[in-house]
């Protein structure tokens, strides 16, 4: 039996736009749940320990806008309720001069976010396009939390979070390479040095992307990293390019 030309063009039409309206499925990998557009990303191999670390230094307690500081510490009803298996990812998100939202993926589990019963009487659930987005609130203050995939994502930002089940996700090449690197410690900050403040009439742009391994200590802390920069943007990193290490002789 031969279909009209017409008939058979009108089923093929149908048959691509149910193919594009299909969800295309993810990876099981972090970086393609992380939000665009953030400030910095923080991978974490134990949040428990992060967490502990990072509020009991004194260092860090006197910096100004100790970001992941500030998180730990404030968020510290929300992370107690946290049950983490594997590494998590933290992303900051600034808007404006004082809003900061964040964004806390890891993968998911049975027991990965379990509330008692004084915050579920609290907590509101709102279905979006196939998920349940939980608004939980502690101290006055919400976020939004969601099992997208493999993954449980909560946010500040239930906008945020919605673009992430969105799959708007997307990643320059340059954060792809540094998220990739391979590392020794459990902490690594992901940032851009792009608009380094030297003083109220100059900022420089260093580079466009650098990954710290970071070490935390009572009364200090140490990082070490790899910086990259891109060649078709004027960058102050692009002056030592051509140039080899050279041993340092001067106190010998």
């Amino acid at each position: 039996m031969r279909l009209p030309k017409r008939l058979l063009f009108v089923f093929l039409m149908m048959l691509c736009l149910w193919s594009c309206k299909q969800p295309i499925p993810r990876a099981d990998n972090s970086i393609d749940y992380i939000p665009e557009n953030n400030e910095s990303v923080i991978k974490i191999a134990h949040l428990e320990t992060t967490a502990t670390d990072f509020t009991a230094s004194k260092l860090l307690a006197q910096l100004n806008e100790p970001v992941l500081y500030d998180f730990l510490k404030n968020e510290s009803d929300f992370i107690s309720r946290l049950k983490t298996k594997g590494e998590s990812v933290i992303c900051f998100q600034k808007m404006g001069d004082s809003l900061r939202h964040f964004t806390l993926i890891t993968h998911t589990n049975p027991t990965v976010f379990v509330l008692d019963s004084t915050y579920q009487n609290e907590t509101k659930v709102n279905a979006y396009k196939g998920h349940q987005i939980a608004e939980n609130t502690f101290g006055g203050t919400s976020n939004y939390s969601a099992r997208v995939d493999s993954m449980f994502v909560a946010s500040s930002s239930e906008v945020i979070l919605k673009d992430i089940i969105d799959n708007n996700t997307k990643q320059s090449a340059t954060f792809k390479k540094a998220y990739a690197l391979k590392t020794k410690d459990g902490l690594v900050s992901l940032i851009q040095p792009h608009a380094i403040r030297i003083n109220d009439s100059l900022t420089l742009n260093f580079a466009s992307q650098a990954a710290l391994e970071l070490q935390v200590f009572p009364d200090g802390i140490s990082a070490s990293g790899v910086v990259l920069d891109r060649d078709s943007l004027p960058q102050l990193l692009n002056v030592f390019h051509g140039l080899h290490p050279q041993p340092n002789r001067s106190a010998t």
